[in-house]
């Protein structure tokens, strides 16, 4: 009799008998588990039992120290007493079954650094970790802890500079354009509790023990039991208008989440969400497009307002779906994908690694109003990053418009704090229909740029320019009273304005009444121009002359 006492996944295929009762079977077959028995790497096939890496299917079994130093995916993973399982920064570990820690949380530690974050994506209760988070010093980081609650965790080894810890507070004085800012008050108790899931700050001064990049890098250690499953975050609202309604929150799970990714829900709050990058500004999502968060990482949400009347909601709860758990890349903002009807542009120099985003984009389900779904606001950054926005009833960072008969123009609100050379960079313009048009319009230097053609326009920019320099155009796209188009000239009127665009060289422009007399006559030159009326609102025409000839167009001024 043999006994079979392997891990083994075994399969029997028959081959026949000789009629003696003598049978032949072929056995094949794979490991269910391996064993990780000598301390090391978890890429070095020598550490395992096997002496091959674990397959994605077969369970991982530590009983020495192993250091993820990649990207692995396992059906489940025991950490036994005397092993112990560190995530390297920017590496993951998704376990998609059980995961069992009997070391405590020594036994299983995620390291953070410069680079990023380790991930794990698990999804059973009751795992003890340590879990490490990278700050760089002398800047604001914003977090929240990983476990149910915290306390003590803000002092750094003897012989360096200790740590300084703000919370968000909602009844601050609204700071206007700096928004968020300066809503923020000190934590003096390092010993306070944190609460998870509620977002905080934290600066960590210049270490001492060396300068630059040679100082010492400040990382904070939480420990304790893990979350697991949906995620229930608390948000209350501020009765006074003080507030502006928002929430800091913060992601609570050791793993990337991708806000685009499982139910999130939400009752009582927009869509957008907001958190800070590198680049010196608040970056923004709108309900559309992937957007990751990285593990701990905190992030702004807003209570609804009801006709800018103030916020309807005193208290409500967000829920953080675990399927939104990912083990993605843990840079705190990721592009959206290549949508439809969707430009972004981007404001940056060579004076400083700062610079902006902003997002007008176009929708059936959009109106021209704020959309809680839809739009964000605009959140200002850095004092010296410069800023990119659309000008609405409130400034916006993602602004989605309806398909309207017309040329389109929107306002956009840009603003410098150091003077030099900026470019405004486009994106993603392709994604109009073919034929369609988008201009950025400089109104200082009236120069038009063709997006879809040139897809940057660098100019010198001044701390006193306005913030209402430049202007989006589309066109082309659809037709009405206030929009002419034939004979390849392109008029159309906005704020008083008219503006031409033509494939052929632009001579004359004259603007006549209802009545046929003549109010404006104006020698043009190029293929895009606009002439200002001061002209109250009604019908007008517009004669131009080209190099071809001679063409009328009717236009609406409201």
């Amino acid at each position: 009799m043999l006994l079979l006492s392997v891990p083994l996944a075994i399969h029997a295929q028959y081959l026949g008998g000789n009629g003696k009762g003598d049978v032949s079977i072929s056995f094949t077959g794979k490991y269910l588990s391996n064993w990780f028995n000598i301390a090391g790497n978890w890429s070095n096939t020598g550490n395992w039992s096997n002496g091959v890496l674990p397959a994605s299917g077969e369970n991982a079994i530590i009983k020495a120290a192993a250091v993820v130093d990649g990207d692995y995916s396992h059906p489940s993973l025991s950490i036994t007493s005397t092993g112990s399982v560190t995530i390297s920064a920017g590496k993951s570990l998704n376990i998609s079954g059980t995961l069992t820690n009997s070391a405590g949380t020594s036994g299983l530690v995620i390291e953070s650094n410069m680079t990023g974050t380790g991930n794990l994506v698990y999804s059973n209760s009751d795992v003890d970790a340590t879990v490490k988070l990278f700050i760089s010093q002398s800047k604001w980081h914003y977090f929240t802890v990983p476990f149910n609650s915290l306390a003590g965790v803000f002092h750094l080894p003897a012989g360096q500079a200790d740590m300084y810890l703000i919370k968000f507070e909602q009844n601050n004085p609204a700071p206007g354009d700096n928004y968020p800012a300066y809503s923020w008050s000190y934590i003096s108790n390092t010993g306070a509790t944190l609460e998870s899931g509620k977002g905080y700050g934290v600066w960590a001064s210049t270490q001492s023990g060396g300068t630059g990049n040679s100082a010492p890098q400040p990382t904070i250690s939480f420990s304790g039991t893990l979350y697991s499953g949906n995620v229930e975050i608390s948000c209350s609202n501020s009765t006074s208008v003080q507030g502006d309604g928002y929430y800091f929150v913060g992601n609570p799970y050791p793993c990337t989440i991708n806000r685009n990714s499982g139910d999130w829900y939400y009752p009582g709050l927009n869509a957008e969400t907001h958190l800070f990058e590198n680049n010196g500004n608040w970056h923004s999502w709108a309900g559309s497009g992937d957007f990751n968060i990285a593990p701990m990482q905190g992030f702004f949400v807003k209570f609804t307002d009801i006709d800018n009347s103030g916020p309807p909601y005193s208290e409500t709860t967000l829920t953080i779906p675990s399927t939104a758990k990912s083990t993605g890349s843990s840079v705190f903002y990721k592009n959206d994908p290549v949508l439809n009807n969707h430009l972004k542009l981007m404001i940056h120099s060579g004076i400083n690694c700062y610079s902006d985003n902003t997002i007008v984009r176009f929708s059936e389900l959009a109106t021209t109003g704020f959309d809680c779904e839809l739009d964000a606001h605009k959140f200002f950054g850095l004092t010296e990053a410069p800023n990119i926005y659309s000008v609405c009833e409130e400034d916006q960072s993602i602004n989605t418009l309806p398909f309207i008969s017309g040329t389109q123009i929107v306002q956009l609100g840009y603003r410098v704090a150091v003077n030099g050379t900026y470019t405004i960079t486009a994106s993603e313009q392709k994604s109009f229909d073919p034929g369609s048009s988008v201009f950025l319009e400089d109104q200082l230097t009236s120069t038009f740029v063709d997006l879809m053609e040139n897809e940057s326009y660098s100019f010198v920019a001044s701390t006193t320019d306005s913030h209402t320099r430049f202007r989006l155009h589309y066109g082309n796209m659809f037709t009405s009273l206030n929009h002419a188009y034939c004979n390849n000239v392109s008029v159309y009127s906005f704020d008083n304005t008219v503006y031409i665009s033509s494939s052929e060289e632009l001579k004359q422009l004259s603007v006549f009444d209802i009545t046929g007399r003549l109010l404006i006559s104006k020698i043009m030159n190029g293929t895009i121009s606009k002439l200002s009326l001061n002209q109250s609102c009604g019908t007008y025409i517009i004669r131009i002359v080209t190099t071809s000839g001679n063409f009328s167009k009717i236009i609406f001024l409201n």
